[in-house]
């Protein structure tokens, strides 16, 4: 998670890196235009950046070796993999956060004591 932080924060960091970056995507006609800033304060902000890294990995790794920035690591199939897996668990976590915030609290209720509940009697 460090060296995604830290390859965002510099792309942020200086507006014109940022800007070069912004046009890099737009010359690739990405899906993507930009990349999502870390925020530490917010937890939730992991599963969007990590997310939008692991989608823009390969042009990230290329403005980055532009910019002579070392990114050694993008090219380790350990990193890649940590990352994925990551990317997915965090994004796992944010949407039961969401799940967990609406009405969907009920169906959970199922889970916490499985073998209490008949399966006639379960609800809707």
């Amino acid at each position: 998670m460090k060296n995604v932080v830290q390859c965002v924060n510099y792309i942020h960091a200086q507006g014109l890196n940022h800007w070069q970056f912004k046009a890099f995507l737009e010359e690739l006609d990405l899906d993507y235009f930009d990349v999502v800033y870390f925020s530490a304060v917010r937890w939730l902000s992991r599963a969007a950046i990590l997310k939008r890294f692991w989608n823009l990995r390969k042009e990230i790794g290329l403005f980055m070796v532009n910019k002579q920035q070392d990114v050694a690591y993008s090219n380790d199939a350990d990193w890649l993999n940590d990352i994925a897996f990551l990317t997915e668990i965090t994004q796992q976590l944010s949407d039961l956060n969401v799940k967990l915030q609406g009405n969907v609290k009920r169906e959970f209720k199922l889970f916490s004591q499985p073998f209490d509940m008949v399966p006639e009697n379960s609800p809707d």
